[in-house]
């Protein structure tokens, strides 16, 4: 991935795991029956304002762990994957991409990153005993979710490129056609047109390349009659001066 879409990823990462944690604690609190626990700081709170309370504090903290999350997976996992498979990124990047790259895009780096993530947050919260469920169950439902989006993905392509290719269908209703009987049709007769021909138009010649270019700099066109009759006149001035010379000369 290029280096400017990381950033992008990541913030798009972390408002999409910020919003489903506040809507799966919401609707959680909100179908729910009973009360929370006696212990619980919210169990005096009501209903009403216990289920924005708890959203918006399970969505901070799905928003804080999706940043954590999408951060070591883009500026860290991948990176490391990249180098180790030692893949020509010019030649990957020509390559065509297939339904199968897309199917398993970004699975590997999803469970990496989804175990070590887990792993220390099961490891902050019961300690290293909670390290290898948290990293299985971070692993699993993590690839899930991520086989989820590119399978999403993959579906969205197929859906465009079908209506892209769909042609439209001829009408199936043969009422609804008209034959060309059924068409009026108005030919105007011999007399509406005028017999004289119309006025042809002498046709200019076309201008050459050069041509139009001394058109735009200002420099008219000069024909060969006009060009012979300078060159004349040009003639008699010269022989003038050289008789002027020549009689000059004689004087002298």
């Amino acid at each position: 991935m290029s280096e400017s879409l990381k950033p992008y990823t990541v913030a798009k990462g972390t408002i999409a795991s910020s919003v489903a944690g506040g809507l799966l604690t919401a609707s959680y609190e909100a179908t729910r029956r009973r009360d929370p626990h006696p212990n619980s700081p919210v169990h005096n709170i009501s209903l009403r304002r216990r289920i924005p309370l708890l959203a918006s504090s399970a969505a901070l903290n799905s928003g804080i762990i999706g940043f954590v999350f999408f951060s070591v997976r883009e500026y860290l996992v991948t990176p490391c994957l990249q180098s180790a498979q030692n893949h020509d990124r010019s030649t990957y990047s020509q390559r065509p991409l297939s339904w199968s790259d897309m199917r398993t895009h970004k699975l590997v780096d999803t469970a990496c990153t989804a175990s070590i993530v887990g792993g220390a947050l099961n490891a902050w919260k019961r300690g290293v005993v909670g390290v290898p469920s948290g990293m299985f169950t971070a692993t699993l439902l993590c690839t899930f979710l991520q086989f989820v989006v590119n399978e999403a993905s993959i579906s969205r392509v197929k859906f465009v490129s079908r209506r892209s290719t769909v042609q439209p269908n001829p009408p199936s209703n043969p009422s609804s056609t008209l034959s060309a009987s059924d068409v009026p049709l108005n030919i105007p007769s011999s007399t509406d047109f005028d017999e004289t021909p119309p006025p042809t138009l002498p046709q200019q010649p076309r201008m050459t390349f050069g041509q139009r270019l001394a058109s735009l700099l200002g420099v008219k066109p000069v024909s060969d009659e006009e060009y012979l009759e300078k060159l004349k006149r040009e003639r008699q001035m010269h022989q003038r001066r050289i008789d002027e010379l020549e009689r000059d000369s004689k004087d002298e």
